[in-house]
């Protein structure tokens, strides 16, 4: 019979929980009491063969408890149950073990032919085979007791100062855009890692902060490239690693490394292993995966469900649009038809108004041009003062009667113009209308004529005439007086004529020298 199949005859009762098993009194078989069904009438020194298994089964049941068990692991068998049957030797011996799968599943049985163990549990007879066993109820590898011991420990002592709190941990980002890889470029888990993200988000930039991964100079390694990684400004890291033995793995259960990773201020993002394996790196990180792939997995959706939500927000969008769109036009069909009766009435008032101020606007910048004209002229021909300014008030004269002519027969066409635009209006537009040509006709009414307004500006162009003839500087000169002047500047006193001075008499029809004497 081959290896594989040594307990292919195990009956599947016998590997959940354990039936409650009658013990005898006493673990002497002379001095246990029997009952009548299981001995037969008359024959008090035979019993059956499942009561002489009881009997052994009470014996040895108390017996390797406590004891850790080593040896060599073969005719390794895993069945759809998920129990584990296996036969434990070494150079003299060997036990017949078997692991349930309840406890297979809290620590899985990861060991593999030929690879020593240690085990841990009680013994047991096999009723229907009559063969000794021993059903175990933890493992751990072989020579790795003491060392494991120390990582419970360990575990226990940063589980206490809460390094592995939930409460500790950060959030990845929404979006990811970056993530440095800390693992050895060699690693398989390196290009895991890549082709995951290849795959599911190929938008990611990887980048790799290396390490060694196993041996003594591991932990160091790791820190510092954790502690590069967490300076390159990316959105996460990723410290991964494969699978391998516990010892091989003992580098990522280092206090100093699980320290470093609780003071990272990136998220970090550990796959150590398979996904039975533990270490304490996993524990401190912000997020624990089974596997590399599965931690580059971990680093967001994949484009399908990316292009999924944008595909909804587009589609969200689109019908926003469509309902504004619908509701602006549904409105402005509204208002077109409010309007359609009184579409043409604004149309035509306003070419109208606007039509007559362009032509006052346009006689009045005329009118104000010819007057500045004028006046410029003026103040250049103020040689005779009197004669222009009687030339230019009989030019004003006549300039405001043109201007009042105009003004009144433009303001009477425009009148007309306006009256028959209002009684238009008035039937169109009803009271509104009515309301804006009685004030158009009250202001016709107080508007001044164009020659008031012209009266205030010739009584300061008169003004500024007398004032001009009174400042005259050679008035006086004509009366008969001279003007005494040395190097171009009025002599008004005695002390700015000294004896010997040459000064110029200046007279109103001409200029002499002389000489100041004493």
């Amino acid at each position: 019979m081959p290896e594989s199949s040594i307990f292919d005859d195990y009956p599947d009762y016998l590997f959940g929980e354990a039936p409650a098993v009658r013990r005898p009194a006493s673990r002497c078989p002379e001095r246990t009491p029997r009952t009548s069904s299981a001995r037969p009438a008359g024959r008090p020194d035979v019993m059956p063969v499942s009561a002489a298994v009881e009997q052994l089964r009470g014996v040895v049941s108390n017996m390797l408890g406590g004891f850790w068990i080593s040896g060599e692991v073969s005719n390794l068998s895993r069945p759809a149950s998920g129990h584990v049957y296996f036969t434990l030797k070494d150079g003299e011996a060997q036990l017949r073990c078997v692991y349930f799968a309840m406890s297979a599943r809290r620590h899985p049985a990861f060991f593999r032919i030929g690879e020593k163990i240690e085990v841990t549990g009680r013994a047991d007879i096999y009723a229907r085979g009559g063969e000794l066993q021993l059903r175990i109820s933890d493992w751990r590898l072989a020579g790795a007791g003491e060392l494991y011991e120390a990582y419970l420990r360990l575990k226990s002592k940063l589980a206490a100062e809460g390094l592995f709190d939930a409460a500790l941990k950060k959030r990845l980002p929404f979006f990811i855009r970056r993530a440095v890889v800390v693992t050895s470029p060699q690693a398989a888990a390196l290009q895991d890692v890549i082709r995951a993200v290849s795959r599911r988000m190929p938008w990611v930039r990887l980048s790799l902060s290396p390490a060694f991964v196993q041996g003594a100079e591991a932990p160091e390694s790791l820190i510092a490239a954790l502690r590069l990684a967490d300076r390159a400004g990316a959105d996460a890291v990723l410290l991964v690693r494969g699978g391998g033995s516990f010892e091989d793995l003992m580098c990522f259960s280092d206090e100093r490394l699980v320290r470093a990773i609780r003071a990272m201020k990136t998220p970090v993002l550990a796959g150590i292993g398979h996904e039975s394996d533990e270490t304490l790196a996993s524990l401190a990180a912000d997020v624990c995966a089974s596997t590399p792939t599965a931690a580059a997995e971990h680093l967001g959706r994949d484009a399908g469900w990316w292009h999924s939500l944008l595909t909804g927000f587009e589609q969200q969008l689109e019908a926003g649009l469509e309902r504004r769109l619908g509701d602006a036009e549904q409105s402005l069909d509204a208002a077109q038809r409010r309007l359609e009766p009184f579409a043409d009435v604004p149309l035509r008032f306003a070419s109208r108004l606007s039509r007559s101020g362009a032509l006052l606007e346009k006689l009045a910048s005329a009118l104000l041009a010819e007057a500045d004209e004028r006046l410029g002229r003026a103040g250049r021909t103020l040689v005779s003062p009197e004669a222009a300014l009687e030339a230019k008030s009989r030019r004003l004269e006549n300039a405001s009667a043109a201007l009042t002519s105009a003004l009144s027969r433009t303001m009477r066409l425009r009148g007309d113009e306006l009256i028959r635009s209002a009684s238009r209006l008035e039937a169109a537009v009803l009271g509104s209308v009515s309301f804006q040509a009685g004030r158009l006709h009250a202001a016709e009414r107080h508007l001044p004529a164009p020659g008031t307004l012209l009266l205030p500006a010739v009584r300061r162009l008169e003004a500024a005439s007398h004032a001009l003839s009174a400042l005259d500087p050679d008035r006086p000169l004509r009366q008969g007086y001279v003007r005494v002047e040395r190097a171009g500047l009025a002599v008004t006193s005695a002390a700015e004529a000294l004896p010997g001075d040459a000064v110029e008499l200046v007279f109103a029809d001409g200029r002499r020298t002389a000489d100041i004497r004493q």
